[in-house]
């Protein structure tokens, strides 16, 4: 058995994704893929899975040797995606057929599809009044549908993502998924007026976006508080995303707005060093993270630390917050090290942040 599975996982189709270009050479010198190779490089790029037998067969007999060959197979894919991806979401707000790969790359490029993933023990849930009333993966579905939308709109998509005040919220995803079931009972108890999915007694997404039951409506996105809210990392699935099971995690906040928003690298954390902070509850956050401010440590921190720190405005639920342990938020920051004096400076706050980098 070791040694079968050993094979297995030495075959260097398991090892690598050949792109090697073992087609033809052209008049110019030029090696294009060859059509085994194509095969796999269009599957992975549009499905993240091995060809399926009819990309194969479309190999084998030729027809990816042209471009209209290749759009054929490129096309069909992306169309059995987007069938995939409706019956998943249940919507019909998901767009065109180019869209489906495109929420894929949004999805990998925040990180935001995480948010489940992020242990939140009952005691934290009770803690922060929510005990069972917590769904991160319908939290997840209102981001998944504010970027179909400015897919869709295709203008200034990542400028629109980064700032917009906009947001889809409790949108017949995940346990919330009975607006309808909710009317079906309301018409036939003879009740009139306004019904949203609040009156669900469950459903309590809307504390995760500051706004109350009356202030919901189906006519979506509609616009959040522009003084709290700023684009999709203000979304609480992205600020969930970046959390830990207690408490934010500024550092990995500002090491992701480092790394991919600024272009910049942050190393590894060095192996002689015990990166904790000091457990002391009576301390918020940015008081226990003092300890980055060694000089041996702010060598690397002063790229991250105050960049994250401005979005201690929310707490590891992604609700907007004025305090912390009763202290007033400091959610004071700074923009430094970009190559761009236009937008390094001070900043207060996670949307005076972003605001800063919509108006350069």
């Amino acid at each position: 058995m070791q040694t079968t599975l050993a094979a297995l996982l030495l075959h260097p189709k398991a090892v690598f994704r050949f792109e090697l270009g073992l087609g033809k050479r052209d008049d110019h010198g030029r090696v294009r893929l060859a059509p085994g190779e194509l095969a796999y490089a269009i599957a992975y790029a549009v499905t993240d899975r091995v060809p399926d037998e009819e990309l194969l067969k479309a190999a084998r007999d030729g027809s990816l040797e042209s471009g209209d060959g290749i759009r054929k197979q490129v096309i069909r894919l992306i169309d059995a995606e987007q069938v995939k991806m409706q019956e998943s979401y249940r919507s019909n707000k998901i767009g065109p057929r180019h869209t489906a790969p495109m929420l894929r790359f949004f999805q990998e490029y925040f990180g935001y599809t995480k948010a489940p993933q992020v242990f939140k023990d009952i005691a934290t849930k009770r803690k922060a009044r929510l005990a069972g009333n917590y769904s991160p993966d319908a939290l997840v579905s209102d981001t998944n549908l504010l970027v179909l939308h400015f897919i869709d709109k295709d203008q200034d998509v990542l400028r629109e993502l980064l700032t917009t005040d906009r947001t889809f919220v409790s949108t017949g995803r995940g346990r919330w998924n009975g607006l309808v079931e909710l009317k079906r009972r309301a018409k036939k108890a003879g009740q009139t007026g306004k019904v949203t999915p609040f009156d669900d007694k469950r459903n309590r997404i809307n504390e995760h976006y500051n706004i109350t039951p009356d202030q919901w409506t189906e006519d979506m996105p509609f616009p959040l508080d522009k003084t709290q809210r700023a684009g999709i990392l203000t979304q609480p699935s992205w600020l969930i995303a970046h959390s830990t099971n207690f408490e934010n995690h500024a550092i990995h906040r500002g090491k992701w707005i480092r790394e991919r928003l600024l272009g910049g690298t942050i190393p590894n954390t060095p192996i002689t060093v015990d990166a904790q902070l000091p457990d002391d509850e009576t301390l918020t956050l940015r008081e226990r993270m003092h300890v980055t401010r060694e000089a041996f440590c702010w060598k690397c921190h002063q790229q991250m630390d105050p960049l994250g720190l401005s979005f201690e405005m929310y707490d590891h639920f992604g609700r907007f917050r004025t305090e912390e342990l009763g202290k007033p938020v400091d959610t004071t920051g700074d923009v430094q090290f970009t190559g761009d004096p236009k937008i390094e400076g001070p900043v207060d706050g996670a949307v005076e942040l972003f605001g800063r980098s919509e108006e350069h």
